[in-house]
């Protein structure tokens, strides 16, 4: 198992139901899943890496940041493919 530990985060952002925003806030992360979210003041924390949160803003990952608006309705059709795959399935799409 790696744990990774970010002390002290300034601002971490959550992507709660109310959009919580943390601050002085330690973050570990195991195996890439996010195990715990604790008040730095709390005190330090053992990990394989443990980095430094101080001054910087902790936030979910933008994923699919250019996406045109009607590709939506063929969100999945074309997810396992190389870019000459997604054109043939989705222009065959379209054109039904």
């Amino acid at each position: 198992m790696t744990r990774v530990v970010i002390e002290d985060a300034s601002y971490v952002v959550t992507v709660d139901e109310g959009d919580t925003v943390l601050t002085g806030t330690t973050v570990v992360v195991e195996d890439g899943v996010v195990t715990a979210l604790r008040p730095a003041s709390d005190g330090p924390v053992d990990g394989d890496t443990v980095l430094d949160g101080r001054g910087r803003l902790l936030m979910p990952g933008l994923v699919n940041l250019h996406t045109h608006l009607p590709m939506t309705l063929l969100r999945g059709l074309a997810e396992d493919v190389d870019l000459q795959g997604f054109l043939t399935r989705v222009w065959a799409a379209e054109g039904r």
